[in-house]
């Protein structure tokens, strides 16, 4: 029986005649710098979907403790170690020592997240389009970090070749042990000039009241209006807060 084909984040299936040989596409450094800007991880990481090093390189320029493994040999890291060999001593070993950054095959995520999360000691942080968010409804993300301007995803690790960026949408689904609630979407900026058609979009939305207001004015705004008699439900739409958030604070200022 042929082997079970993998695609890596990045792959169109149906591009049969164009595929590289082992479905290798590199993260851009960018999207590794962005994340590491929003979030702070344990000072020992495993990527265990190493390829070339594309996200070893920059953990490892940030002054992190980076153990790069890979399934295939792509001159970077160690070879010959296959992540989902429950048998395999070489990650098990790492159990609860590590957090794990990754960007893994797409017919492999989820045993790949199962695995990162038994392993992991705090985070997990994998790249993925952002269409699978209703893929992990029954292990949400702590966070799904999205970029406005999409970020490049290359094949054979060419980024000149994809220097416009990707066809798909892409973000960093990053997982806390333990984590149970629900998932918290931010945005990492990577749009260096906004476009002259966004500019006055960019500009109304600045002028919106409620969207800069403190903490503190949000909460008397919010008491304002409930003695208005506004409900609950519709306060928490104007200030953009959950209603929950919202049942919160007036409960504080009782």
């Amino acid at each position: 029986m042929a082997e079970k084909m993998k695609f890596y984040v990045g792959h169109n299936p149906s591009d049969e005649s164009k595929r590289q040989t082992r479905d290798y596409y590199a993260t851009s450094p960018e999207a590794t710098k962005l994340l590491l800007k929003a979030e702070k991880f344990h000072n020992k990481i495993l990527e265990p979907c190493c390829g070339d090093g594309y996200i070893s390189k920059v953990l490892v320029k940030k002054g992190y403790e980076v153990i790069s493994t890979d399934k295939y040999d792509y001159g970077y890291g160690r070879s010959g170690v296959d992540f989902l060999d429950e048998a395999n001593s070489i990650i098990n070993d790492l159990k609860g020592t590590v957090d794990i950054i990754t960007n893994v095959p797409y017919t492999d995520a989820m045993p790949m997240l199962m695995r990162a999360l038994d392993l992991c000691k705090n985070k997990v942080a994998m790249l993925f389009p952002i269409t699978y968010i209703p893929k992990f409804y029954f292990c949400k993300p702590a966070k799904l970090y999205i970029f406005p301007r999409r970020i490049t995803v290359a094949k054979n690790g060419d980024f000149q070749k994809y220097e416009r960026g990707s066809m798909s949408e892409y973000g960093w689904f990053v997982w806390y042990k333990g984590y149970t609630d629900d998932t918290i979407i931010k945005y990492l900026d990577n749009i260096k000039q906004i476009s002259p058609k966004m500019q006055p979009y960019v500009e109304q939305a600045q002028q919106t009241e409620y969207w800069n207001l403190s903490k503190e004015s949000k909460k008397e705004k919010i008491l304002e209006l409930y003695q208005s008699g506004m409900k609950k439900r519709e306060i928490a739409r104007i200030v953009g807060q959950s209603e929950s958030c919202v049942r919160k604070w007036l409960k504080e200022m009782e």
